[in-house]
């Protein structure tokens, strides 16, 4: 991905001050962007301001990049003027080599929290930094409200918590808005609300032409359903329009066991799924959410645990198991112990979170099947050996998650890009995740998840169980969510690019988030 991180060489810098000094001169694109909007742009050279923005960044190797300067916009007009400059560069820069840009101009940070090297941040780049577009704005009815793209769902919950309302965002904190909404998102409401992306009635934008528009079911129609899962494709999204509705507390919490239990975990998990999108009555509850049935291995410690998510948003009288849970595969289930409780959604939210605090090396990569009591068991083996192969890496957490997207939900709300329209199985999506101590595993991590994927995928073959969707929120930088999208919808996002991008800026200048691979005389 064109990216450089400290450790790389010999003599790289140890300290950002120290890099500061050490990195070439800033770009002429850096400086141009500087002399036209100073107040919100910081180049290299200015440590202080530069590493602040820079420790945002939730995943530590992308605070280990260093772009050549960071814009932060005040404003719709401030965004407007970068995206001129930066495709003016980009215009002439192609005329120049009469090619476009190999390497790419710029990129566009949202919240920060993906972890995929090359999607929020690149070396000696330009990062668009969103951060300070965070205003809230209700409607007069508290029927929708208007989200700034630089908020992280942690904030608007806290915003929205007090008036009793809620809306079908982020389940973890160092989720924003932006990203996971642009590119699909679960929410504790899927199941009665489908994907986030779904859910958005209105998208302000600014375009490649640095026009800014509102992009909605009747105002630029084609656009608006593009970028419902389209990530960053068609231009820079400002501000989303969403539902919010009435909410209060909920029962949720994290159901720990053994680990030679998992083997009856993923038993129950495959029964659950199998039951719940059977259409059969009583097995399918839209207030029960999605749950996440984990596997996780400590290296330091040497242990294998489990660990199943479960949460119900209408929270029983009693406040103990709701009855369809307990009803459920996993009722039966022995656990050591549960933090399930009756609680707020923002509390929720951080309990999810606990495990993950910031500034750490992280990495994500995720798969999808059929619901398959072989694909799963085989799922769970391909993350045992994946464990295994990763003994040697310091400070090692690994995890496999599954998540089921049962056909009662997928396909609620607006029209989307994803490419579920056709189908009517469970899908299971299975992620794993890698978080240690020391840079210099990088190449040994990624390769351990290329081939936890790689052999899932091919068991999935076997089985005759596989499905080409991927979760973009969850995919590495080296997937590729858009194909699996469908060759329908993959043609309708090219033709929307060409027809409010014709010069591909978004495609070729634009090298961050996961691109539509079109080819640009």
């Amino acid at each position: 991905m064109g990216v450089l991180r400290r450790d790389q060489s010999r003599n790289a810098p140890t300290s950002l001050g120290q890099a500061a000094k050490e990195l070439p001169q800033p770009t002429k694109i850096a400086l141009d962007l500087k002399a036209a909007l100073p107040e919100a742009v910081t180049l290299s050279s200015e440590a202080d301001a530069f590493n602040k923005i820079t420790e945002s960044y939730w995943a530590k190797q992308n605070r280990e990049v260093f772009p050549a300067c960071y814009v932060q916009p005040r404003s719709v007009e401030q965004l407007q003027k970068a995206v001129k400059l930066l495709k003016q560069e980009y215009v002439d820069t192609k005329h120049s080599k009469g090619q476009g840009i190999d390497k790419g101009l710029f990129v566009v940070k949202g919240g920060g929290a993906s972890p995929a090297l090359g999607l929020n941040n690149q070396n000696s780049s330009v990062v668009i930094d969103l951060a300070h577009f965070r205003d809230i704005t209700y409607a007069d009815d508290n029927s929708h409200v208007t989200v700034g793209c630089g908020l992280k769902w942690k904030d608007l919950y806290e915003e929205l918590e007090p008036k009793s309302l809620t809306v079908a965002g982020g389940r973890t904190v160092p989720v924003g808005v932006a990203g996971l909404t642009l590119q699909g998102g679960m929410s504790f409401y899927s199941p009665v609300r489908g994907f986030v992306c779904s859910t958005v009635t209105e998208y302000n934008i600014v375009l490649s032409d640095g026009s800014a528009v509102v992009a909605s079911e009747t105002s630029y129609p084609d656009l608006w359903r593009a970028l419902k899962g389209g990530s960053n494709n068609f231009g820079i999204v400002t501000n989303f329009t969403i539902p919010c509705f009435p909410s209060g507390d909920m029962w949720y919490g994290c159901n720990y066991t053994s680990g030679f239990q998992a083997p009856s975990l993923v038993k129950a998990f495959y029964d659950y799924v199998k039951a719940a999108s059977s259409g059969k009555p009583g097995t399918f509850d839209e207030h029960a959410t999605i749950p996440i049935t984990c596997f996780g291995y400590t290296r330091d410690l040497g242990i294998h645990a489990t660990a199943n998510y479960l949460g119900y948003t209408v929270p029983p009288k009693d406040k103990k198991w709701p009855a369809y849970w307990r009803k459920s595969a996993f009722g039966s289930l022995w656990n050591l112990w549960s933090t399930a409780k009756v609680q707020s959604l923002l509390s929720a939210v951080e309990e999810q979170s606990a495990q993950s605090p910031p500034g750490t090396y992280t990495i994500f990569a995720v798969t999808t099947f059929k619901n398959d009591l072989d694909t799963l068991m085989a799922a769970h083996t391909a993350y045992r050996e994946a464990s295994a192969a990763g003994k040697r890496v310091e400070g090692m957490v690994l995890s496999l998650a599954l998540q089921p997207i049962l056909p009662q939900w997928y396909k609620n709300g607006q029209p989307n890009v994803l490419g579920l329209d056709d189908c009517n199985d469970p899908l299971v999506v299975a992620e794993i995740t890698i978080k240690w101590d020391n840079t210099e595993h990088m190449e040994l991590v990624q390769s351990i998840a290329r081939r936890f994927v790689e052999q899932v995928d091919k068991d999935a073959e076997t089985n005759r169980t596989a499905h080409p969707f991927r979760f973009a929120n969850y995919c590495a930088e080296w997937q590729d969510p858009m194909k699996g999208y469908g060759e329908e919808n993959l043609q309708f996002m090219r033709a929307v690019s060409r027809k409010y991008d014709p010069e591909g800026v978004f495609q070729r200048a634009c090298i961050g988030g996961f691109k539509l691979g079109m080819d640009y005389d």
